[in-house]
């Protein structure tokens, strides 16, 4: 299976879900459900009910299915409190228990069920919103909410209203999955042959929030087995040139863009490369067999659309009025697609820049507090006192010692903020979803870092005009400045620098 492999938080588990240290009640926060109406004709709209979400679901939606263990309560309360599955990580490769996981974005992803309900609420879709005598959704409403409203590109599988898409050995799926760090969930069906399957996995394991769809994938192989058709062979010549124009460097469009975590996107960059035979190879973009993204060869199959070498996986890419090459979807993952990004965007000339600042920063902060215990011997021994005929001026000696100050304390915080980002990316989950001390101080280091690089560049102009040290020296200095002056540019675009760091 594809798309949903990735940790989608917000699906239902087998009885708790959850994230965060401070839970937020939906039943108790008062929080609106919109509902949709349709006019034919006319465009759609929607009107506040002004009903707690979990009591509308409740009264119109589980309570009439006979849903009587499913509950968005932060943790369930009562007699289902008791019934609660406990969620288990790994350590040292032994399971070890954990506590109730809140979910801060509650109703999403908040809801604590069993497998029976869930086949209470999957027979009723397969059924067209009926279940027994209880009907939840008028059958058009059933089966608009089934049917495909959108994809990246028409060819691809898409987006369903409540469901995404996959075609698994030639069947349509309609599904949606959901991770914790130790819940994780799929509900999958095939209206056409009347059939769902729910599973959920209360540990994360080896590769655990992979099992619900290796799961799937077994079940398929079994019950409606089916030869993937052979990929077609790229042309000897590769003369559509389609190759050329979608290779370049990729995003993907589910990240915050307005936010400080817009910089996790930089230690994984998606690319897609040209080969000489018209074929792609891309690295980071989501497959069914993995997620992550391993290096794949994929080979044309129609404009602007490839094929899995070996495999009947697609991608499809998007251009603009004028003809520029805009987004890549893939069928693996209907829920997002790839912004292609111009160079000076892109991570392939970020990445070199930070590695050559982290470079200068490393070198400086190391070699000069070396270079000053060797001087300081020196100047005891061979150099004239400053101030004396001969001897270094003493304005322009405190003019350098603040100087290197300055930039040495730049390169110490630039190293430190470095080092802590590191270990946030490392857990990017742990750092996003709970309250992470590493997190706050790690995003208040960025602040003092561009004040000292105002500091610094000031600097190095006065080295040049007033001579502090020699010439190499002065040009050292400079390009500890322009090193800083590239570490503050980055620092502004993935949005580190803003006061509105959660926006």
């Amino acid at each position: 299976m594809g798309g949903a492999r990735r940790r989608r938080r917000g699906a239902a588990r087998g009885v708790p879900v959850g994230q965060r240290a401070r839970a937020r009640q939906a039943a108790g926060r008062g929080d609106l459900l919109l509902q949709l109406r349709h006019v034919p004709g006319r465009p759609r709209r929607g009107r506040r009910l002004g009903v707690p979400f979990a009591r509308y679901v409740e009264e119109n939606v589980t309570g009439p299915l006979g849903m009587e263990s499913t509950t968005f309560d932060q943790p369930p309360v009562g007699e289902l409190r008791e019934r609660v599955a406990t969620g288990y990580g790994v350590a040292g490769g032994e399971p070890v228990a954990g506590p109730f996981e809140y979910i801060d974005e509650a109703p999403a992803g908040s809801l604590s069920t069993t497998a029976t309900d869930m086949a209470r609420f999957m027979i009723a879709h397969l059924q067209d919103g009926r279940y027994g005598d209880a009907r939840i959704l008028e059958e058009a409403t059933a089966r608009e909410m089934h049917a495909k409203q959108f994809a990246g590109d028409e060819r691809l599988d898409g987006m369903a209203l409540g469901f995404y898409e996959q075609t698994v050995n030639g069947e349509r799926v309609i599904e949606h999955g959901g991770n914790l760090f130790r819940f994780h969930a799929l509900a999958a069906m095939v209206p056409e042959r009347n059939v769902g399957i729910f599973v959920a996995y209360n540990s994360y394991g080896e590769g655990g929030d992979f099992a619900e769809y290796e799961l799937l994938e077994a079940f398929f192989d079994r019950y409606y087995p089916a030869t993937p058709p052979p990929a077609p062979e790229p042309s000897a010549e590769g003369t559509s040139g389609d190759a050329e124009r979608v290779a370049g460097s990729y995003r993907s469009t589910r990240s915050n863009e307005t936010g400080f975590e817009k910089v996790f996107s930089l230690p994984s960059p998606t690319s897609v490369t040209a080969n000489e035979d018209g074929s792609i190879t891309t690295s980071r973009v989501p497959t069914r067999e993995d997620l992550t993204g391993p290096e794949q060869r994929w080979v044309q199959d129609g404009p602007m659309a490839f094929r899995a070498e070996g495999g009947d996986e697609r991608l499809a890419f998007r251009r603009d009025g004028e003809g520029r090459v805009t987004y890549m979807s893939a069928d693996a993952d209907p829920t997002s697609a790839f912004e292609k990004m111009p160079f000076y965007e892109s991570a392939g000339l970020h990445l070199p820049l930070l590695a050559g600042a982290l470079a200068v920063f490393g070198l400086t902060a190391l070699a000069w507090p070396a270079g000053a215990l060797i001087s300081r011997r020196y100047e005891r021994r061979y150099r004239k006192p400053r101030g004396e005929p001969g001897g270094e001026p003493a304005k322009a000696a405190r003019g350098a010692r603040v100087a290197r100050l300055l930039a040495w304390a730049l390169c110490a915080l630039a190293l430190l903020f470095l080092g802590g980002m590191a270990l946030l990316v490392s857990n990017e989950a742990q750092a996003l979803f709970f309250d992470s001390p590493l997190l706050a101080a790690v995003l208040a280091l960025p602040y003092p870092v561009a004040a000292l690089a105002v500091g610094v560049v000031v600097c190095a102009a006065l080295s040049w005009k007033r001579r502090y040290w020699g010439l190499f020296g002065r040009a050292h200095y400079s390009l500890v400045a322009l090193a800083a002056l590239t570490f503050v540019a980055l620092l502004g675009y993935y949005n580190l620098l803003s006061l509105q760091l959660g926006a």
